[in-house]
């Protein structure tokens, strides 16, 4: 199967099982107001109906999530836009029955790269922008906008830059006063938020140190860690129960996450053979070395097949004086 394959099947399986009550619900306690202070158990009940869930994969026949709530945004030429997983939850404050309850519409991306090729901050303000003008004639009708619903979308990054790792970052429209003094109730206004949520680097002793809802999401789509270490971690450590469904798609992500590392390093000694090729057998080593080690591969792995110390020194050298 091709690498690409293997990495649309495991991120279909990290949007399912970031999809799951208990696990958004850990989200939503670490990032937004309204549930500062509360148990992930407390929010579990306000997150309302199932979460709808996009899949990437055509071959993965998963159920959604959500039930009557599209991840699509489509608008008259406007384009069609997907979102990863959208649902309503409801603030904690009053109960559902209250005429004073407010419902709020959620999203989750989970975002491999931090800059696929444009500003990724450009893509979020789209995409919020259209979740508040998609709830026309839904949640409000003709100029009635008081039904307009606040929007949260919360950015996930499990690879993102070494300045942005292990940081919660919330960008939301604020009232500025220029001139004079315009006291306003906060609810008025904010009603787009977007959140970023930028996760450790993927090693052992990286999710061993992380805190909080770094370790949590590090944990669960970490391609380094075994099923029992993320099992021990996310049932111990955040007590989130992981049932037959569940602990088999963390299954197939381990499973997957090593074909997908092994695939990765047969490319890499693919392209370090072309490389070698244009440089001379000499070089052809080295060539490989570099490549894999330039895609992260650890100096374990480096061993596992083959190479030595001496060959890794050697392709780090050759590196140094190319620089």
């Amino acid at each position: 199967m091709e690498k690409s394959d293997l990495e649309a099947r495991y991120d279909d399986n990290a949007k399912d099982l970031t999809a799951q009550k208990s696990i958004l619900a850990h989200i939503l306690v670490a990032t937004m107001e309204e549930y500062k202070g509360l148990s992930p158990k407390e929010v579990i009940p306000l997150i309302e109906g199932e979460p709808k869930v996009k899949h990437d994969c055509d071959r993965m026949k998963l159920s959604p999530k959500i039930t009557g709530m599209s991840t699509v945004l489509s608008e008259a030429g406007g384009g069609r836009i997907e979102l990863d997983i959208r649902f309503f939850v409801w603030t904690p404050d009053r109960s559902r029955l209250s005429e004073k309850s407010v419902k709020i519409i959620a999203n989750v991306e989970i975002q491999n790269q931090y800059n696929p090729g444009y500003d990724i901050a450009n893509r979020q303000v789209v995409s919020s922008c259209r979740m508040v003008t998609d709830q026309k004639n839904r949640e409000y009708s003709g100029d009635d906008y008081d039904g307009l619903k606040k929007v949260t979308s919360i950015w996930i990054f499990t690879n993102p830059k070494k300045k942005y790792r292990s940081t919660i970052t919330k960008y939301s429209l604020l009232q500025t006063n220029i001139y004079g003094n315009c006291p306003e109730e906060n609810y008025r206004y904010d009603k787009l938020n977007i959140v970023n949520i930028g996760l450790p680097k993927d090693t052992k002793e990286n999710i061993k140190e992380a805190k909080g809802i770094h370790k949590l999401l590090a944990a669960l789509y970490s391609k380094t860690l075994s099923l029992e270490e993320k099992k021990d971690i996310l049932e111990h450590e955040f007590g989130i129960k992981m049932f037959e469904e569940t602990e088999g798609k963390v299954n197939e992500m381990c499973n997957l996450s090593l074909d997908i590392r092994y695939e990765g390093i047969r490319e890499g000694i693919r392209e370090g053979r072309r490389e070698g090729r244009r440089e001379g057998r000499r070089e052809e080593r080295n060539a490989i070395i570099r490549i894999m080690l330039n895609r992260g591969y650890s100096e374990e792995t480096i061993y596992e097949l083959g190479f030595t110390q001496d060959d890794i020194a050697r392709a780090r050298l050759g590196s140094e004086e190319e620089q």
